[in-house]
């Protein structure tokens, strides 16, 4: 089943719904962004969702994979979400690379090829996994410095 665009969603819905019924499948749907979609869509954006993005990016990640370019004015129409919040997202998801903007005005927004969006949230944890691994070590050298040995783990005992 193809995925579809907000902006055609009850027409296409309406299509899809019809081709399925005549298959004998009765389509699940859920309600983002006031729009009806298939199930199959919540499962991609709760995927998303594993590589560190928060469920509003990964919906207007989805959204943008689906429509193509958009204005942020037309995100607000098509998501029903304020304007102020869709740019927070945008910028969101720019800074996580997952989608590109247009130096045109107004400026358009892109979802990147799911493929690269996807490599580049990697690359981003497995960075911050570095950083922690580094901290953790000069935290140990800290502690270990400024802790007289043989002090840093009190003992008692646990009487039951």
């Amino acid at each position: 089943m193809g995925l579809i665009c907000p902006k055609k969603a009850l027409k296409s819905a309406q299509s899809i719904s019809f081709r399925l019924r005549a298959c004998g499948i009765v389509p699940i749907c859920i309600k983002p962004f006031g729009r009806y979609y298939p199930l199959m869509e919540k499962a991609v954006v709760e995927r998303l969702r594993t590589f560190g993005i928060n469920e509003i990016e990964a919906r207007f990640y989805f959204t943008l994979l689906n429509c193509g370019a958009e204005t942020a004015g037309e995100l607000v129409n098509v998501t029903e979400v304020s304007r102020a919040d869709v740019y927070k997202t945008l910028n969101g998801l720019l800074e996580k690379g997952m989608i590109e903007e247009s130096t045109e005005r107004p400026t358009k927004y892109c979802a990147v090829p799911i493929e690269s969006a996807l490599d580049a949230a990697v690359m981003k944890q497995a960075y911050h996994l570095r950083q922690m691994e580094r901290s953790k070590q000069e935290l140990v050298e800290l502690v270990n410095r400024q802790v007289p040995a043989g002090t840093s783990g009190a003992t008692f005992t646990v009487f039951k």
